[in-house]
């Protein structure tokens, strides 16, 4: 059976399914139609057409198989699967919509009867302002137009409170997900056994999401951004249950996919996922879970193996990634490959419910804010016309507050007692000199071991950093030649010691994240996934004439001194020798 016919057979009896279940959506499973002409209909949640008797064509087929993935929650798949539609028939307007919710993670889910957008990651895009979308309305059938536009406002305004909620809520330490209710709307026997797992949960000192206490306060229409929060932030998910098709649940399902694919996909760096059951066989439960760990409640242990499995994930991991301070430095809380926080520096733009109470700034410039966090002014200097940051239109010329936070660092390496470390993001930006691409003479190098030093870093905390050997290269324009006097450009190796340093030539490269801060103030940001360029301290190899940086890719360019400002990476080397002596 070829895949055409293949396809045919699975939405013959995923239309026979839509039969007899009151004509329900293919796409996001609403029964709510709007009829619009004589035989036409359309889904009131997601917009798509429905025509009675409609006979349909291959392309259309194609459009309903590729929302039957993105109901899945195979978002990569789905996308790809939008875009072969779109290569053939770039005005689709079906496959364009499909492919925007696919690059947001939207699904649509039911509860109660309701249709909601559920998102699997809430993009640093404003929906509205999205290209895709700006060309959806102008292919889009005009009396089609009024569904898709209050759709686009409804997802729109979840994505803008989700970034509103995050800069308020505290992070959570675990999510229980469960079912609730039966057919009928009765309390399950999940319910109250969920109950008592976050009551002990509560009384261990966890900071706990539980559906029915979280969400005590808030509306149906409210839930996702806080459930997306907590998804995002929870570091262990508790997955309970007492029935095998339980699991399956759509609600319950979305939860456990969603967290899931996060720690996959690499959005979460440290979740884990425990299913919890009772009175049932583990071995039925869906694939994804049973390779999981899987702890039987009912045996008398249970709750102890519990903790001390949650004491492992949650409270040694948080000891992993301690805070580094002059008191603290040690061989074994700095590890290869670890974040650590040393130091701090500007970082998040300013929540609108934040106020600044201080007229006055402290010795390094920074305002205080109402909720006793320091913050740094700034007048914005935007590399485009305009950007968005957290949802928020910036222009050049605004002046803006940044929190100022931990300066996250990777540990690289190790040796003789001392820990180099390279900055995890792209912390500011700075034009790397007006005159040359020697870095031992140039701009950027004084701001780095000045301005950012004296900024950035306690007096205790600039006791442990250590000077740094940093190997550059220098040009020098030799004239050869007793007659013609040739010019020959020879290159030189030189050593700089600097306690601060940008990064020098490796074989391979890190795309990093850029800050809020850097953003604002001319650093470029590849608007699709919040990467940024970052100067390197080496010249072009080959022409010899510019100075070399890392793209948004983590590709190695070069620029020409003096144009171009790019974002700053710093490396630093701090000593792990005990400082409480």
């Amino acid at each position: 059976m070829n895949l055409y016919n293949m396809i045919i057979k699975y939405l013959e009896n995923d239309m026979e399914n839509i039969k007899q279940n009151q004509e329900r959506c293919p796409i996001c499973g609403s029964p709510h139609f709007i009829k619009i002409d004589s035989n036409e209909y359309q889904c009131e949640n997601c917009g798509f057409l429905k025509v009675h008797n409609e006979e349909l064509s291959e392309e259309k087929i194609l459009v309903i198989n590729a929302y039957s993935i993105l109901r899945q929650g195979n978002y990569v798949d789905a996308e790809e699967a939008f875009d072969d539609i779109l290569n053939k028939n770039k005005n689709n307007y079906e496959a364009l919509w499909g492919k925007i919710c696919s690059h947001h993670g939207i699904v649509f889910v039911e509860d109660n009867n309701k249709i909601y957008p559920a998102f699997h990651d809430i993009v640093d895009i404003n929906f509205l302002e999205e290209k895709d979308y700006k060309r959806f309305l102008s292919i889009c059938p005009e009396k089609l137009k009024e569904v898709y536009i209050n759709l686009a406002k409804r997802i729109e305004d979840l994505r803008d409170k989700y970034y509103k909620q995050v800069l308020k809520e505290k992070p959570y330490d675990i999510f229980i997900s469960f079912k609730a209710s039966d057919e009928k709307g009765n309390n399950t026997k999940d319910y109250i056994e969920a109950t008592n797992l976050h009551s002990f949960l509560v009384g261990k000192g966890y900071k706990v999401f539980f559906s029915p206490v979280s969400l005590k306060e808030k509306t149906a229409s409210e839930y996702e951004p806080y459930i997306y929060h907590a998804l995002r932030t929870a570091k262990v998910m508790i997955v309970y249950g007492q029935k095998e098709e339980y699991f399956e649940a759509k609600w319950l399902k979305n939860e456990w996919g969603r967290f899931i694919r996060m720690i996959d996909e690499g959005i979460k760096e440290d979740g884990s996922l425990i299913v919890c059951y009772e009175n049932m066989n583990p071995n039925n439960l869906p694939n994804r879970l049973k390779k999981l760990q899987c702890l039987n409640l009912s045996d008398k242990t249970a709750y102890i193996t519990l903790d001390k499995v949650l004491h492992k994930l949650i409270n040694e991991k948080i000891n992993s990634k301690q805070k580094v301070n002059d008191n603290n430095i040690t061989m074994d809380n700095v590890i290869i490959g670890n974040i650590i926080e040393f130091g701090s520096y500007p970082e998040t733009l300013k929540d609108k419910s934040i106020n600044i109470i201080s007229n006055i700034t402290d010795e390094k410039g920074f305002y205080l804010g109402d909720d006793n966090e320091k913050y740094a002014y700034l007048v914005s200097n935007i590399y485009e016309n305009e950007t968005t940051i957290k949802g928020i239109k910036i222009k050049s010329g605004e002046g803006l507050y940044f929190k100022v936070e931990p300066i996250k660092w990777r540990v690289k390496n190790v040796i003789n007692g001392k820990a180099c470390l390279e900055s995890e993001n792209i912390i500011d930006s700075h034009l790397f000199d007006d005159i040359s691409n020697n870095y031992e003479t140039s701009c950027i190098r004084k701001y780095l071991n000045n301005g950012f030093y004296n900024r950035a870093f306690t007096e205790n905390e600039k006791k442990i950093i250590t000077e740094t050997d940093s190997n550059i290269k220098v040009v020098n324009t030799v004239k050869k030649g007793i007659i013609f006097k040739r010019k020959t450009i020879e290159t030189n190796e030189k050593m700089v010691r600097d306690k601060i340093t940008l990064i020098g030539e490796e074989l391979n490269y890190e795309p990093k994240k850029i800050t809020d801060y850097a953003k604002a103030n001319y650093a470029f940001s590849f608007i699709e996934n919040g990467n940024g360029n970052y100067w390197l301290r080496s010249i072009n190899k080959i022409s010899q004439e510019g100075i070399c940086y890392v793209d948004y890719t983590g590709y190695a360019n070069c620029n020409l001194v003096p144009f171009g400002v790019n974002g700053v990476a710093v490396a630093i080397k701090i000593s792990l020798e005990n400082n409480s002596k």
